[in-house]
């Protein structure tokens, strides 16, 4: 989206994340989905970076030893630069 001197980028990326781990001695096995969606705002005129939100959740498995443990998370990103 352009409005004025501001362009406007959109973003959604699914992410699929598996890989193994040592943590005291086990082997933990993960595997999750990350999706991302959220905006970033750009100074037309010079390119320059000024706004950024993105929220980030993922959700998956750890499995060690037999168990299969689920696993969420949440990340809220916000970012304002301004010109000094």
């Amino acid at each position: 989206d352009i409005k004025g001197d501001e362009l406007s980028v959109n973003i959604i990326s699914i992410e699929a994340k598996s890989f193994t781990r040592e943590q005291q001695g086990m082997e933990v096995l993960v595997s999750m989905q990350v999706k991302s969606t959220g905006d970033w705002v750009y100074e037309k005129s010079t390119g320059m970076l000024k706004q950024t939100n993105v929220v980030a959740e993922a959700a998956g498995t750890a499995e060690v030893m037999g168990m299969s443990i689920p696993m969420t998370n949440k990340t809220t990103t916000a970012v304002t630069v301004k010109k000094m």
